[in-house]
């Protein structure tokens, strides 16, 4: 099963824009993200999906489908 948390490098390429931008929506609290023990920040895959789904106008066309969440609502 893949990780259900991605950086905001792979957030960027799943939503088309740059990891800049992805660490400002962290930041002003569009999407939830967290911080790993390492301090890395992560990000819920079912967040971006929601807020893509919110904001089309704000992200390019994702390639392809989504990647597979094994439950979105949790």
């Amino acid at each position: 099963m893949k990780d259900s948390r991605v950086t905001p490098n792979q957030a960027a390429k799943l939503l088309g824009v740059s990891a800049d931008q992805v660490r400002a929506w962290c930041e002003s609290g569009s999407f939830k993200s967290y911080r790993s023990i390492k301090r890395w920040r992560k990000i819920e895959r079912v967040e971006l999906i929601a807020f893509a789904k919110r904001h089309p106008e704000l992200v390019a066309p994702p390639k392809g489908s989504w990647p597979a969440v094994s439950n979105p609502t949790a």
